[in-house]
């Protein structure tokens, strides 16, 4: 089940915010956890015994790390909670990939595959492991309690809001709404209104930019579309396109998350902040996927040595945080190359610094950024790592000449309006007084001011959820793009 599903929209949400808030407070969370693990059931079935027996040694091991913090026998114990987590996500995301490497190894050295049945991803797991990492060392620190009961353990690592796509959510940023929450009128409304602008930035943006940037990477691996084809206009417009219609899609997904929560009483700190905005790359790490930035911040980055060891080590580090976090997002040669390409370039950035060059003006530094980042998604998005290389090639080999795909063969009549309504999107903090604008309005005080604000928002978020549901409603099934991760 999606977010964006006619099946979400008209019968599980509206049933389950009737029900949650119908009931007394007590019961809320028991209400909560039944929708959650309800979500997740329908779409992996088989998997919500694996994550329930898997929470369950994660709340045991919780309990029984304060006690053994420093010895031996919690060091083991803290091993077997990250164990557990780590194997169930190693091979559920990496098997298939294992194998198929070993499989070509084989194949090279003249002897016969190893018979293997392909592993179904389970929706999530990358999200939902990671706050399961986190819970279980954060105790183990000393950092937060272990949780009161199972339920509320269950309930952090399920709610369904946040459960597919994240944000990746720390325990200690819920721990004291998991025991007791309200929910005001303003927090529903403001809910309601996220929910409507994230559903917006996917049905309305993310979802018509894709028709552009599937006509010029292959709408699926099976129709790749060779670059050597594309002219090279064409390779920078399905380029651009793919790098806003990941970031509406991602963000979209995020707002209508966060939105969630705010109805439901939770609280889920941003997890974007205009990235596109950013004067380096550095910056724009701090604005993009923020709950994964500081997830590997605080869980390897620092662990490692951080910036407090030797510069060499610094940069490896930094190399190594972003392989993983490459091979994090899947299980594809692709991604590394990715990881790869962005910490060479922090490790520029950081030896450039090092070195007192000074920042680059805003007017440069920001279409620069922009460039860098846009080339390194070509790897996001090509279905290999020969058409990732071949696309860049496309739009930066000095003597290319596309020959048969134009962009009139993969613009549509709306594609560069819509491109250009997007980059103004993405880049609001530049011309607006407010960097929320789309989300917090200036009131002024008063009453009468105050009414017509809210009759705006609601009258603008009405139109939103309108026009987005006409196309959930009559179009094929979208799923968000980091549901594969």
């Amino acid at each position: 089940m999606v977010f964006t599903s006619v099946v979400f929209l008209c019968i599980f949400l509206p049933a389950v915010l009737v029900v949650y808030h119908a009931v007394p407070e007590r019961f809320r969370n028991a209400v909560a956890l039944t929708a959650s693990l309800a979500f997740y059931a329908w779409g992996a079935p088989r998997f919500v015994v694996v994550l329930v027996v898997s929470s369950l040694v994660d709340y045991l091991c919780s309990h029984a790390l304060p006690a053994r913090r420093g010895t031996r026998s919690g060091r083991l114990l803290l091993l077997a909670g990250v164990g557990v987590n780590l194997a169930v996500f190693l091979y559920c995301k990496y098997m298939n990939f294992f194998v198929e490497q070993a499989n070509q190894a084989l194949a090279w050295a003249g002897q016969e595959p190893v018979a293997w049945t392909a592993i179904v991803l389970p929706v999530g797991i990358s999200f939902f492991t990671f706050q399961k990492l986190s819970y279980v060392v954060d105790v183990y620190r000393g950092e937060v309690e272990p949780a009161p009961g199972f339920g509320h353990y269950l309930l952090y690592v399920t709610l369904f809001p946040q459960l597919i796509a994240g944000p990746i959510v720390r325990y200690s940023d819920v721990s004291a709404q998991l025991v007791r929450r309200q929910v005001e009128d303003e927090d529903f409304l403001a809910g309601v209104w996220r929910f409507g602008v994230g559903l917006a930035k996917k049905v309305l943006v993310a979802d018509t930019l894709a028709v552009t940037a599937d006509a010029a990477f292959g709408a699926t691996a099976a129709a790749a579309v060779d670059p050597a084809t594309l002219t090279r206009a064409a390779a920078w417009l399905g380029a651009a396109c793919y790098a806003l219609q990941l970031y509406f899609d991602f963000s979209g997904y995020s707002d209508m998350a966060i939105g969630l929560g705010r109805m439901f009483g939770f609280r889920f700190l941003e997890n974007f902040d205009h990235p596109y905005v950013s004067r380096s790359i550095s910056e724009f790490w701090q604005r993009w996927h923020i709950s994964l930035s500081t997830w590997m911040r605080e869980y390897l980055y620092i662990p490692l040595g951080g910036n407090r060891v030797a510069s060499w080590r610094v940069y490896l580090n930094l190399w190594i945080v972003f392989l993983l976090s490459g091979f994090w997002h899947g299980a594809s040669w692709n991604f590394v190359a990715w990881g790869a390409f962005h910490g060479a370039l922090l490790s520029i950035e950081r030896f450039a610094r090092g070195r007192g060059m000074r920042p680059w003006p805003a007017l440069v530094a920001i279409p620069r950024t922009v460039v860098l980042v846009m080339l390194g998604w070509v790897f996001f998005r090509a279905w290999t790592l020969p058409q990732a290389w071949g696309y860049l090639e496309t739009m930066l080999g000095p003597t290319h000449e596309g020959t048969s795909v134009g962009l009139a063969a993969i613009a549509r009549p709306w594609t560069v309006p819509m491109l250009a309504c997007a980059a103004m999107l993405a880049v609001a903090p530049l011309w607006t007084r407010s960097p929320a604008w789309l989300g917090d309005w200036i009131v002024v005080p008063g009453a009468a001011h105050e009414s017509r604000s809210l009759a705006l928002r609601a009258g603008v978020c009405t139109a939103l959820v309108a026009a987005s549901f006409v196309i959930v409603a009559s179009s094929d099934f979208s799923p968000f793009i980091y549901f594969q991760f």
